[in-house]
Formats: structure tokens, C-alpha cells, sequence
């Protein structure tokens, strides 16, 4: 994990900047998650009666690994615990005699360790976020503040399973691609 910030300013204007990054390798064969984040604040004191802020925010997060669904037969997480110990969690893939492990009660089980070195799944999330304040005190007791923002979101989520695997042979693999993208508004005083 790697942070760094920079700050400054003068009587009037301040400034804060700063950014992040984190790489976490999981357990699981091909599994990790990458994040970063960059944040800027800038403050104003535009009048004795008006101060002005506005913020930003940029954030990126990937995440790579493999189904690890609780109660799934492609899960190495559920499957490895119910295969017998005389059978393999490891098969050539692509060799059909190897393709086969059998748990508790003849349930059959895919090749969960090449599962997780040929099967890919990833997330992608985008997100960029602004937003500018008013703070107005005027004479009177009176005090407003007015607030704008926008808000970007960008989800990308795709699957992909090999045709050498057992459980993906007689379709000649699979795979999904799904995305989303949104941006919302927000002016409120």
C-alpha cells in the first residue's frame, strides 16, 4: 500500500491533495484486488461573508479472480472439502480421463485448482465524484449554504470459462461481459 498527500496554502486558500494505492494478492490462485484513489480540497475565503469549497475525488478498483460462490460446484472453496482424499484437486486440463473427481455421496466436482488458474472473472468500478460548497454568513444571524455535485460511476464486470476444463468442454467455453454506466446531478441550498 502506497499513500502520499501534499497541503498548502496561504491566509486565504488551502489545499489538500492526495492519493493511494493497494495491491492485495488473495489466497486463491490468479485472485487479487488493486485499488487507487487520488482526492483534491481546495478552501476559500472568497469575502468576510462567503467561503467556498470544492472537492474531487478519482477511484479505480479492480478485482481478478475466480467464482468463489459458498455453494457452487465451480467453487475450489466448496469443492475442495468434498472430494474424496484418494482423488486429485488437479487434472491435466483438457484430458478427459482426468477430468472427473467424485466427493461425499458421488457428487461430481469439476477440476477446481486448474479452475482457478484458467477460469478468469473481473470487476472493473470507476467512480469520479465533485462537488462545490457555498457558505454564506451574512449580518442578521442569517447563514445559507449552497451545494452542487455530480457523481460518475462506470462498472464493467466480465467471465470467461475455458473449453479445456471439464465443466466447460461441451459448450466450448463461456463467457459474459456486462456494463454500466451512470451520472447523477445534485444541486441543493
Amino acid at each position: 500500500s502506497y499513500n502520499a498527500s501534499l497541503s498548502g496554502g496561504n491566509e486565504d486558500t488551502q489545499f489538500r491533495i492526495s492519493g493511494r494505492f493497494a495491491r492485495t494478492e488473495a489466497q486463491s490462485i490468479s485472485s487479487n484486488f488493486r485499488q487507487g484513489q487520488l482526492r483534491a480540497k481546495v478552501t476559500n475565503s472568497a469575502t468576510d461573508f462567503l467561503d467556498l469549497t470544492a472537492n474531487a475525488n478519482l477511484s479505480t478498483q479492480v478485482f481478478r479472480g475466480v467464482n468463489e460462490g459458498v455453494a457452487n460446484v465451480n467453487s475450489p472453496f466448496f469443492s475442495v472439502y468434498q472430494i474424496r482424499p484418494n482423488q486429485p484437486v488437479y487434472s491435466e486440463p483438457g484430458n478427459p480421463s482426468s477430468g472427473f473427481n467424485f466427493g461425499v455421496g458421488s457428487q461430481f466436482f469439476g477440476n477446481p485448482v486448474a479452475q482457478q488458474e484458467l477460469n478468469t472473472r473481473q470487476s472493473n468500478v470507476n467512480s469520479f465524484n465533485t462537488n462545490v460548497e457555498a457558505d454564506w454568513d451574512l449580518p442578521g444571524d442569517f447563514a445559507a449554504r449552497t451545494f452542487a455535485g455530480t457523481q460518475y460511476d462506470d462498472v464493467e464486470e466480465e467471465f470467461f470459462g475455458d473449453p479445456r476444463l471439464f465443466l466447460e468442454s461441451s459448450s466450448g467455453g463461456t463467457g459474459f461481459f456486462d456494463t454500466e454506466r451512470a451520472i447523477s446531478f445534485n444541486v441543493s441550498q
